[in-house]
């Protein structure tokens, strides 16, 4: 303020005549809940369509990173970077590929499950998930959202993200699978 005219010592202080200070106790903002050990998962069954309630620890929550474009991606912190650039690459080899356009969230929701169960269980590790990208959804694009929830709350994951061009860009996810218990034993004989 030292640097200011007497001119304009004399505005601010008229401007700031009025002013009362604030009472801080008053402007604090509440703290929020702490957040919960665990996170509800629901998962099906690949012979029912039952959902079955999981949990993942609040320790894999997953920071899922979206760009403009609508590419998404999430990575395991322990992938190491040639694996990450392999999927990124569309050059692990998909054993199958699930295209739910034209479906509702409730008729999406239990044929994804159903596909991500069947193929963790049989040793699969990477699929490719057709979800589109919501051109015709009037606010968000309903299922590409609902995948991506999906995947994210899914446990069996090391990482997903948006396909190349030719296999649907920003309308589809490579998913890769963790091993499961049988291709890890088969694998250490």
């Amino acid at each position: 303020m030292s640097d200011l005219s007497k001119e304009d010592k004399l505005l601010l202080e008229q401007a700031f005549a009025g002013v009362k200070p604030m009472n801080l106790a008053q402007n604090r903002q509440p703290k929020a809940a702490a957040p919960s050990k665990t996170k509800p998962c629901l998962r099906y069954k690949s012979n029912e369509n039952q959902p079955i309630l999981d949990t993942i620890s609040s320790d894999e929550t997953r920071q899922i990173s979206y760009l403009p474009s609508g590419q998404v991606s999430w990575f395991h912190p322990s992938l190491r970077a040639q694996e990450i650039k392999k999927l990124r690459n569309g050059q692990f080899s998909c054993s199958d590929t699930l295209d739910l356009h034209g479906f509702t969230k409730n008729e999406a929701t239990p044929r994804l499950y159903q596909f991500l169960n069947n193929h963790y269980q049989l040793g699969n590790r990477c699929v490719l998930i057709i979800h589109g990208k919501g051109y015709n959804s009037i606010a968000e694009p309903i299922i590409k959202t609902c995948v991506i929830d999906t995947l994210s709350s899914y446990p069996e994951l090391l990482a997903f993200c948006s396909a190349l061009p030719k296999h649907g860009g920003a309308g589809a996810v490579y998913v890769l699978f963790r091993k499961n218990d049988t291709t890890r034993l088969q694998n250490s004989i």
